[in-house]
């Protein structure tokens, strides 16, 4: 009996390394922390199906990584200002999404484009999403944010941006930075991507 549930244990290992199932597994775990798609599920069949169709040791395709900009200040010259230094310094593409009519498309054109011809990775999408259809909208037809600052200033509410923030807390992709006309906003939010 004993000899038995030995034999069986190491045909199950032979399986296991044969079709590289632990290596598959644990590629998939390591991934999934490092992108923390919303959608685990449906990241992890896709992935399995690339590997599939192109081999289990093809490297996933890096995707751009979009960090929304969304604030109630009524007055955001410094906090554009902060994010164009920012851009500038840790090498990432500013947009602002008022330039492309608030269009998801054109925006993930804008950023296609650049991922093509230049080496930007990063960007700081400004000003965009505006409301929660935008926030669906934009992560269904192309791809996730990554994550999202938010500026709050004590000056304004808006309702559709507080819905937008409380999506992104939800989800855990939320960092909220506080506009206060006495600190520096650049040293703020330089220290978040650092």
């Amino acid at each position: 009996m004993q000899q038995e549930n030995l034999l069986k244990l190491n045909q199950a290992k032979d399986y296991l390394a044969k079709h590289r199932i632990k290596e598959i597994y644990s590629r998939l775990i390591n991934e999934l922390t490092q992108h923390r798609p919303n959608n685990p599920y449906d990241y992890m069949v896709n992935r399995l199906k690339d590997m599939k169709v192109n081999g289990i040791d093809h490297p996933i395709q890096e995707r751009p990584r979009i960090t929304a900009i969304i604030t109630n200040a009524s007055d955001d010259f410094e906090v554009v200002q902060a994010l164009k230094h920012l851009a500038v310094d840790m090498n990432m593409k500013f947009i602002n999404a008022k330039q492309f009519r608030f269009d998801p498309k054109e925006i993930k054109t804008e950023i296609d484009e650049y991922v093509e011809t230049t080496s930007y990775k990063d960007f700081l999408v400004y000003n965009y999403p505006r409301n929660i259809k935008e926030v669906v909208t934009f992560e269904k037809d192309f791809t996730e944010f990554d994550n999202c600052l938010f500026f709050n200033s004590t000056e304004n509410n808006n309702m559709d941006i507080d819905i937008v923030k409380q999506y992104f807390e939800s989800i855990d992709k939320l960092t909220l930075i506080n506009v206060d006309k006495e600190e520096v906003l650049y040293q703020k939010v330089i220290s978040y991507f650092k």
